[in-house]
């Protein structure tokens, strides 16, 4: 997940009256761009509403505009893609990895409930990992 927060730097009180804008150096909208890409807003205005969009460059087709200096700040990171985080079996020590952090499931060799993660997998030789 990635937030952002989307300012309008140029002046457009001439298309926009005061509900549907809020001055250059505050935010208009704020929003987040989800794992799947789906991306969602929430208008900051005095006349607010929220949407959500298949995707950010969706969104943005509709409400970049450039004209009005738009400018886009990213409040996070980019997300790290395919992260391995390594885990144990609480029962067997069954080692595995997977791409989301796991506190609780079941394991695939005993079966008993009880995985733990032990961080993001970073040097393991994939040879010892089990996806």
């Amino acid at each position: 997940m990635k937030r952002f927060q989307m300012y309008r730097k140029g002046d457009i009180s001439s298309t926009h009256d005061a509900n549907q804008r809020n001055s250059p150096d505050q935010v208009q909208f704020e929003g987040v761009v989800f794992t799947d890409g789906r991306c969602a807003i929430r208008w900051l205005t005095s006349k607010g509403s929220t949407s959500v969009w298949d995707s950010f460059e969706d969104m943005m087709a509709i409400h970049g505009h450039p004209e009005y200096g738009s400018e886009i700040v990213w409040l996070d990171e980019e997300p790290v893609k395919d992260v391995l985080h390594y885990a144990v079996c609480l029962k067997c020590d069954t080692e595995f990895a997977h791409t989301s952090p796991i506190v609780n499931t079941f394991c695939t060799v005993c079966k008993e409930l009880g995985y733990i993660s032990l961080g993001i997998l970073n040097s393991q030789p994939a040879s010892k990992v089990t996806i």
